[in-house]
């Protein structure tokens, strides 16, 4: 009788182990989703200064030295107000060679948060007359040092998106601080990439800050926000 019931004992407590034994939590692709947060960037008083982009999307004569400012936070978390200051080299025109500028567009950000979805961020160009919407650019990674962000699919034949890769400009000298963010760009963008600012660092140093030259309709704009 002792020798049965330690029997029913015995497979009571291994039935009982085997209820209790903790199941493997199994996480899907999509949780790589969850590390986007460009609040930490776009909220940044210090510059963010443009390093890769997917060559596409970059035209060699369009717009060199790309630093983006803070105007200011207009909703804490969610709503920024930047500028995006930048050289124009000297190229050709229907007049002749058109000589380099300075220019400056500004840009209200608003970040769209959806559970299990890519963080967005909504992109309105301002200007003094009316205001253009650029899309929705979703962000594939971002944290306080750099972010990468993929424009708006023009097309769905290319299955990787065209990025950009922005970063802290007080970053610049220390490569291993946004270094994870490089790979993550090879990793899930579109290549090739322009290198932007390695090609672009002994003309901007000898153009100076395109800052200098910003013009009263920038004033203009932010009085109007």
């Amino acid at each position: 009788m002792r020798i049965v019931l330690a029997v029913i004992f015995l497979e009571t407590v291994t039935a009982t182990a085997q209820i209790q034994k903790p199941v493997r939590q199994l996480l899907p692709h999509r949780e790589v989703r969850n590390y986007g947060e460009p609040s930490q960037l776009l909220g940044n008083s210090n510059d963010l200064v443009l390093l890769l982009v997917s060559q596409n999307m970059w035209p060699l004569a369009n717009q060199w030295c790309m630093k983006s400012k803070l105007d200011r936070i207009e909703v804490t978390n969610t709503t920024f107000l930047r500028t995006e200051y930048f050289w124009i080299p000297a190229h050709e025109a229907i007049n002749g060679t058109a000589p380099r500028q300075a220019g400056n567009l500004t840009f209200l950000y608003d970040v769209i948060r959806v559970e299990k979805q890519y963080t967005k961020v909504n992109t309105t160009l301002i200007t003094e007359s009316r205001n253009y919407s650029e899309g929705e650019y979703a962000v594939q990674y971002a944290d306080n040092t750099c972010m990468v962000i993929a424009f708006p699919k023009i097309t769905p034949i290319f299955r990787r998106p065209n990025c950009a890769l922005w970063v802290l400009n007080t970053t610049l000298d220390s490569p291993n601080l946004y270094r994870h963010c490089v790979y993550i760009m090879f990793a899930v963008c579109r290549a090739p990439m322009y290198n932007v600012y390695e090609y672009e660092k002994a003309n901007c140093s000898q153009w100076g800050e395109p800052t200098e030259a910003a013009n009263a309709t920038h004033d203009n704009i932010l009085n109007a926000c």
